[in-house]
């Protein structure tokens, strides 16, 4: 793990740029790998705090109308309320599954709960000395890897090779 947070750091930061911030992260996830901490968590929470970082920190609001009502799903720019989602609907009236099945299918949307939008808060409002000892949901975790996956395609030009053995894991 921390060969990929180490590969992750050289093909996204240029010589030059400041990474205080982001080589304290580093540490702070070499110091919870050591601790044995939650694996899973320390590189989602890592990527999160990382891409908040470098910029492309997600939004917690609604990434389309700011709202904070009912923001339950999640595209590479953070979280959308169901108006806004309803645009990227391709169907007529549909069940809830199946509703989340199209939008996971044909938009890139995945689902997104009231727990993992608090997690996704905490991470980026805490410091990494701290967000790294917390316990979550497996069920939020497996949310969220999904979310993280879909901000770091998105956003990262590099191709981080360390990451198929992490999920080879």
């Amino acid at each position: 793990m921390a060969l990929y947070f180490a590969e992750l750091i050289d093909k996204t930061i240029r010589e030059g740029d400041e990474c205080n911030n982001i080589l304290t992260l580093f540490l702070y996830a070499l110091r919870a790998i050591n601790k044995n901490l939650d694996k899973k968590f320390i590189r989602l929470a890592f990527e999160f705090k990382f891409m908040q970082y470098i910029g492309f920190e997600p939004s917690v609001n609604c990434c389309e109308c700011g709202c904070l009502e009912n923001r339950n799903f999640f595209c590479a720019y953070g979280a959308l309320c169901e108006n806004c989602a309803v645009s990227y609907r391709h169907t007529g009236k549909l069940s809830a599954v199946a509703y989340h099945n199209i939008l996971r299918e044909f938009t890139g949307l995945r689902p997104l709960s009231k727990n993992g939008i608090g997690v996704m808060e905490a991470i980026f409002n805490l410091e990494p000395k701290t967000f790294f000892a917390l316990s979550i949901n497996p069920n939020v975790l497996l949310e969220l890897r999904a979310c993280a996956d879909i901000l770091l395609n998105e956003h990262l030009d590099a191709k981080i090779k360390s990451v198929h053995f992490l999920d080879a894991l």
